[in-house]
């Protein structure tokens, strides 16, 4: 388990990072000043970057309106179009976009569509080694959402989006470990 945090120098504006870089909410007043770093998008990415190994996360949203998912550090700053730098969009990044009545997995700009998500806590599996990235809903009990399957050739940054009024927070554990209920399904074969 991957206890992480935002990197504010990343974040839009309109996001704002507090409790220990473990929580962003979007207001609709913008900050005064954005750092060259920031992201022109609703967005923020997370301080740690993964390369090899296995890395599992949690994170509680207000409300549904949010994307999840991690980015290559080359993931654009700057808007270059319509949609075509949001978390998924592109080659660089694999993304769950979480609605009021659906969710979509994307990466390089294609959309699957997936079941609505009815729960607030969200997690994230990364295995490196195996090349997954699965993205499970947690409530009211664990179940896997989407699974993408990649040769990821450089490090990957936990990377987040959220609309207006919403906060995500980056859940913390005392034991840095995967969830009883995930661990069983790691253990088992392919």
């Amino acid at each position: 388990y991957r206890n992480l945090t935002f990197d504010p120098d990343s974040a839009n504006r309109h996001l704002y990072v507090s409790r220990q870089d473990q929580q962003v909410k979007h207001r609709h007043k913008p900050r005064d000043l954005a750092g060259p770093s920031s992201f022109e998008l609703w967005q923020v990415r997370c301080t740690q970057s993964f390369q090899d190994g296995r890395h599992y996360w949690e994170v509680r949203t207000s409300n549904h309106s949010v994307t999840l998912g991690v980015a290559y550090p080359d993931l654009t700053r700057r808007k270059r179009g319509p949609h075509t730098d949001n978390i998924g969009r592109g080659p660089s990044s694999w993304g769950l976009c979480v609605q009021e009545d659906r969710a979509q997995a994307w990466h390089n700009g294609e959309a699957q569509l997936l079941p609505e998500v009815s729960g607030r806590l969200l997690g994230m599996d990364l295995d490196l080694a195996s090349g997954c990235l699965t993205f499970y809903s947690l409530e009211p009990r664990a179940q896997p959402l989407h699974t993408f399957h990649a040769i990821f050739t450089q490090p990957l940054y936990p990377v987040f989006w959220l609309l207006e009024g919403r906060t995500l927070t980056l859940c913390h554990r005392p034991e840095a470990r995967l969830p009883s209920e995930l661990q069983e399904e790691a253990s088992e074969p392919s």
